[in-house]
């Protein structure tokens, strides 16, 4: 294998904040597409009972759904333009265009919540759920398993202005099963993946920087960072980088941890 940049796909677990599996892509020059073709194979070696995917509008595909509810999980995906014919409906369902007239929702249900975002002053993100488009997308699109759609809308300010993005998608979660409320908590755990992963592999260890870019070396180094990284989420530090600076002058410390009890499967 030919040096390059190396990367991988991975599975992270929004509570505990630890990473299930990754899966290496192979080099290519797009590496959405990359992304898509291993995705199927990291979602098969995952345990999906009573879990549910969540992901940005690239994982919203049809055939990404049905293994992970064979397998005993859920879907919560987000709907963007690169798929025009069900944004559209789903959007025209909540948000009708101009000169149309809107056609109440026959089921809604609505949840809200008020933050102090990190440096964006407060927050407000505001979910609203319907089974109003399920069986039209599941018999329109052929989409398996759709139970509820959703329209999200964030709200903080922007040098002084309101800025509300919405974002629309799908899942699997039937009313009795998923509150709005919770789906809430999920679509704001599945952003943990950035600040409490990518962010600290590639900053904190300096993954970015590495120069190992042949043969198995970048996977192995990826799970030594994923298992280290593991084991700080599991025995609740937050403060990444302080912890690993003073493991530099307390080598007995990380070793402690290593050698501690068992932690539980997640």
């Amino acid at each position: 294998m030919s040096g390059g940049t190396v990367h991988a796909l991975s599975a992270f677990c929004h509570d505990p904040g630890i990473v299930l599996a990754h899966e290496p892509m192979v080099s290519t020059g797009d590496k959405v597409e990359a992304e898509l073709t291993v995705a199927p194979t990291l979602i098969a070696r995952l345990d999906w009972h009573n879990r549910v995917l969540t992901g940005d509008a690239l994982f919203g595909q049809r055939h990404l759904c049905p293994p992970v509810g064979a397998a005993g999980g859920d879907f919560l995906l987000l709907v963007r333009g690169n798929q025009p014919s069900r944004y559209d409906a789903i959007h025209c369902r909540f948000d009708p265009p101009p000169g149309h007239q809107p056609l109440p929702l026959r089921d809604r249900r609505d949840a809200c919540t008020v933050d102090r975002g990190h440096g964006r002053g407060i927050e407000t993100r505001h979910l609203v759920a319907s089974t109003d488009l399920s069986a039209y997308l599941t018999t329109e699109f052929a989409w398996p398993g759709v139970a509820q759609v959703f329209r999200l809308e964030r709200t903080w300010p922007d040098h002084g202005e309101p800025k509300p993005p919405v974002r629309y998608g799908l899942t699997s979660l039937t009313p009795t099963r998923g509150t709005p409320a919770r789906w809430l908590a999920r679509k704001r755990g599945h952003w943990q993946i950035e600040n409490r992963l990518q962010r600290i592999k590639a900053v904190t260890f300096g993954e970015d920087q590495s120069l190992i870019h042949t043969g198995p070396g970048p996977t192995v180094m990826a799970l030594l960072r994923d298992t280290a990284l593991n084991l700080l989420h599991r025995h609740g530090v937050r403060r990444i980088a302080a912890r690993l600076r003073a493991f530099s002058q307390y080598p007995e410390q990380p070793l402690a941890l290593v050698l501690a009890a068992p932690i539980a499967h997640a």
